[in-house]
């Protein structure tokens, strides 16, 4: 029924638009794990976690003096924003012992030996520019303490589709568009995501911005990791394509490991019409697969995504 249908949709569309190091120790942290919200009580409730931490270590208040207390070092990571780790440390070492911090993105601070007695803590910012998870490092001497960070970085899209070059292929124009089928490359695999569609088009002009390519991907198409993993996807640039009579709408859903629903969105923007794209922020986290429904097509320019190793 499924290739039924989009085998339909093809001629329609035609029809439509003419011819075509292993750390020794992990941190101690009673703070570790929690999530990130705004505001300030959040700040303040999870400062005050890392000084319940530092009390439980012997490590808080004021050290006098610190050389003499044997050597400890602590680490723990607030996530200031979708792109910014902020790194709470505490370290007894002696000046003559280097303390660094590695953030994993291949930037690496250095830390106070040992922390200044004037504070509880020495904090540290960093801004990661690339999305990833990250292992974040504090290390004094052969002392390693971990943790981690998942960074979205701001503006990370996969500048997705266009470096593809369908110049073999006879091309239809209509309503300002260029298109031509791109069956032939599908199940396409772009920036480690994988496209499945039975009848997609790479698109041009019209409402996709100057330099860009879109590419339409009809109903039960998929998006899914090429590896397998799960993914977060933080937005996408998309809109419905409706040169079908009585279309009006085109659903994007996210389902997880358990084929359970997470989440859908609906496009009413038909592009084929001259609306323009959107980008929907859409913060689904752990997807297995994007499903598109009641199309006929899904037309995208880009997402920001995410692939979990």
């Amino acid at each position: 029924m499924k290739k039924i249908a989009s085998l339909l949709l093809l001629p329609l569309l035609l029809a439509a638009c003419g011819t075509q190091s292993a750390p020794q120790q992990t941190a101690h942290s009673f703070a570790n794990g929690m999530q990130t919200e705004s505001g300030n009580e959040y700040v303040a409730a999870f400062e005050a976690k890392v000084q319940n931490d530092l009390e439980a270590l012997g490590l808080a208040g004021s050290l006098t003096p610190q050389v003499v207390v044997a050597g400890k070092s602590y680490l723990n990571v607030l996530k200031v924003n979708d792109s910014t780790a902020r790194a709470y440390i505490k370290t007894t070492y002696p000046s003559s012992t280097s303390c660094t911090v590695d953030w994993g993105d291949g930037s690496i601070t250095t830390a106070q030996t040992p922390t200044p007695t004037n504070v509880s803590t020495e904090r540290q910012n960093h801004v990661y520019a690339s999305s990833g998870t990250y292992t974040i490092k504090l290390t004094c001497g052969t002392d390693i303490k971990i943790s981690s960070f998942k960074a979205i970085a701001a503006n990370a899209e996969l500048n997705l589709f266009d470096s593809l070059d369908p110049q073999d292929v006879p091309y239809f124009v209509d309503e300002g568009y260029t298109a031509a089928p791109m069956a032939h490359l599908f199940p396409l695999i772009e920036k480690g995501f994988k496209f499945e569609s039975e009848s997609p088009f790479i698109l041009t002009g019209g409402v996709i911005p100057v330099g860009h390519k879109g590419m339409l991907i009809d109903s039960y198409g998929r998006i899914s990791a090429d590896n397998g993993s799960t993914f977060d996807i933080k937005s996408i640039t998309a809109g419905g394509f409706f040169p079908i009579l009585g279309a009006d709408s085109v659903t994007l859903s996210a389902y997880d490991a358990n084929n359970m629903l997470i989440a859908s969105e609906q496009f009413v923007n038909d592009g084929y019409r001259g609306y323009p794209m959107e980008i929907r922020q859409l913060n689904w986290s752990r997807v297995k697969y994007l499903e598109i429904t009641d199309g006929p097509f899904l037309n995208i320019d880009d997402m920001s995504a995410t692939i979990n190793q």
